[in-house]
């Protein structure tokens, strides 16, 4: 069962978002419960129980803004929750002023019919073969998702795999591993390889990740990380 929940002032807006994603999830056959949110007391009920959901709808009326969205996305990570949590606004600017408050993903509302099943795609492509590498350690072989790894970062002969809920440390060489993972997969440095869809912003000191963790950038790879990131942020105004 996959929970989820829409924060929209709208009830008709929230009301289509919910028809669409039940018609995407039934497809799937990923049987599912949409709880819609339309007011702050709604909200802050839903955002306590942040646990329960796997994603979270957070939906911007710039014209009309109603209840503070910003506080809401702040509140739901400092609860730490492993929920996704998604934007839907009529600005395309919000695709990159949300950047430093942690989206799993950023849909222009007038795009909606064609970009919320491809999020559907995105978030439960996971159970699919090939979607997930296999990384091996003394003891144990663990079966990773791709979208779950954060970063990865060579550390004295051993590789670190920063994952959303665990670290493993394996033998394998950066440049080995970097080959078996996804185009969404950049080098930053010489020891370093992030994750694109869990980089929330991209400056001087480096890439900011979706965990707090500020990853370096060297400047031979600098030009190549700004395009990358530059492509992330055009995905989400097609």
């Amino acid at each position: 069962m996959v929970r989820i929940c829409i924060a929209d002032s709208s009830a008709g807006g929230a009301e289509a978002i919910c028809n669409l994603l039940e018609r995407e999830l039934d497809t799937k056959r990923i049987s599912n419960s949409i709880d819609i949110a339309l007011s702050w007391k709604e909200i802050d009920t839903a955002a306590s129980a942040t646990p329960e959901y796997q994603m979270f709808i957070i939906c911007i009326d710039s014209r009309k803004p109603t209840f503070d969205w910003r506080r809401l996305s702040r509140e739901l990570r400092r609860a730490k929750s492993l929920c996704k949590i998604v934007f839907i606004s009529d600005r395309l600017e919000d695709a990159e002023e949300i950047f430093d408050y942690y989206p799993y993903y950023f849909i222009y509302r007038p795009n909606l019919e064609y970009r919320l099943p491809q999020l559907v795609e995105r978030m439960f492509n996971s159970s699919r073969t090939g979607s997930r590498k296999v990384f091996t350690t003394k003891l144990v072989q663990y079966a990773v998702n791709y979208d779950d790894i954060v970063f990865c970062e060579h550390v004295q002969r051993k590789t670190q795999v920063v994952c959303e809920r665990f670290t493993i440390n394996v033998s394998e060489k950066l440049v080995n591993i970097l080959a078996d993972l996804p185009a969404e997969f950049i080098q930053t440095h010489s020891s370093f390889v992030v994750n694109m869809n869990h980089v929330r912003g991209l400056g001087k000191n480096g890439c900011t990740m979706d965990n707090g963790v500020v990853v370096p950038v060297s400047r031979s790879r600098y030009a190549r990380t700004l395009e990358a990131f530059e492509r992330y942020i055009d995905a989400a105004r097609d």
